[in-house]
């Protein structure tokens, strides 16, 4: 079977500082471990050991923010006088010693890559073992963790000793319904570098081998470069004046596009449910805020009257880069909102608002960005939950598309 899949149930976290806690709830449950009597959830109590077991001594001037708040032996690195200091919620080190003191099951280590290829391989070993792996996206903004893969399907790329299609991820901040990534959109848009810090330079990985068996062979260290200013492609700023301008799919082409890029995934049998006797319906426009000029669509596929997968149409090339599909037939994914339902939200909802608004909102003042938008950021790892995005005076407010609320998107450690 081209599908190779470990069974992980899915959480949700809790906060937006707990893709740690939830990520490792996730991994614990598919090892068999009970979840303990509550109150406290679970994520509390792991982040409650976070906080104990970090280690490091925060220091004085490093900021507190909503995604990585202030705890005495927080770990931060130093980032240079332009962007100063920037502080963990859960470090790869914590992550790994609490997965291995929580079971018995496996042993879990990290491991540094300055390749793609190598930190899938981890990834694929692990799986293979009949095992969840855990690994750091977005250069260090988020955990998720690794449940299956999909190989030998046309169009399939050599990576690490299999022909390699693309991974299925768990993210604590999206939802349960299957997630699929292309391996080109998982080289280039997931596994990023760590800006800097003690794991500047380098790809995080957590894979496991069964205990009992016997120790994969030892891998070299990997080398940073030093003395070089690593630029993602994307952020380059000559990119957008010397590239060539292209033009951007129609919402039928999109549909289009999506409907013949499923066919090629028919062999993927965790993503037939959302795709038996579906359609794609519909496409909407979302405007990527990380970049220059950078649009993709959401195409939505409906079987009668329940939407059932969605895809990732690039809004340049048409290519579908990932899929969002439900777990079992006759399931159905959440609806999105709409952008004036976001707006009537937040003009309605000013008395009372927590956390409180800090401007005053009247009607007919408020802008609305034609488009949703998105980047990664603590608020949203994933492009299947962008924002609607308002404007009040010289402020942002940002709707999530499960109702969240935010006044800002950040970046920073997980």
């Amino acid at each position: 079977m081209p599908d190779v899949f470990v069974a992980v149930p899915f959480v949700k976290q809790e906060t937006l500082f707990y893709c740690g806690p939830a990520t490792l709830q996730m991994l614990l449950t598919s090892l068999g471990v009970a979840s303990p009597a509550t109150p406290p959830s679970w994520q509390e109590a792991l982040w409650a050991e976070v906080e104990a077991n970090t280690g490091a001594v925060r220091p004085p001037g490093a900021p507190s923010t909503p995604t990585a708040p202030y705890f005495p032996t927080q770990k931060c690195e130093s980032c240079g006088s332009t962007v100063g200091w920037k502080c963990w919620s859960t470090t790869p080190d914590v992550l790994e010693d609490l997965a291995n003191a929580h079971q018995s099951v496996a042993r879990y280590s990290i491991s540094t890559h300055v390749g793609e290829s190598t930190a899938t391989g981890v990834l694929m070993d692990t799986i293979d073992a009949n095992l969840p792996g855990v690994v750091l996206i977005r250069g260090w903004q988020h955990w998720v963790a690794i449940d299956g893969y999909l190989h030998s399907e046309p169009g399939a790329t050599a990576v690490a000793g299999r022909n390699l299609n693309g991974v299925y991820i768990r993210d604590p901040w999206t939802s349960a319904a299957t997630h699929y990534v292309d391996w080109s959109t998982w080289k280039v848009s997931y596994l990023k570098i760590v800006p800097c810090g003690a794991y500047a330079g380098t790809m995080v990985a957590i894979g496991g081998v069964r205990l009992g068996s016997p120790a994969p062979p030892a891998r070299p260290a990997p080398r940073a470069p030093t003395g070089l200013r690593i630029i993602d492609p994307l952020d380059d700023p000559l990119r957008f004046s010397t590239r060539e301008v292209k033009m951007i799919v129609s919402p039928a082409l999109a549909i289009e596009h999506a409907q013949q890029g499923v066919t090629g995934l028919a062999g993927a049998a965790r993503l037939r449910p959302g795709f038996d006797a579906a359609r794609a319906t519909k496409a909407l426009l979302v405007q990527r805020l990380d970049g220059h000029d950078r649009y993709y669509y959401i195409v939505t596929f409906e079987a009668g009257d329940r939407e059932t997968a969605r895809v990732i149409v690039e809004a340049d090339d048409g290519r579908v880069t990932e899929v969002q599909a439900v777990q079992e037939t006759g399931q159905s994914l959440a609806p999105y909102p709409t952008a004036d339902s976001g707006r009537r939200r937040l003009v309605a909802a000013v008395e009372g608002l927590s956390p409180p608004l800090h401007y005053r909102i009247r009607e007919g003042t408020v802008g609305e960005h034609p488009v949703p938008v998105w980047k990664p950021c603590g608020q949203s790892s994933s492009p299947f939950l962008p924002f609607w995005q308002y404007s009040v005076g010289d402020s942002f407010v940002y709707y999530r598309f499960d109702g969240l609320r935010f006044d800002e998107l950040t970046e920073g450690p997980a």
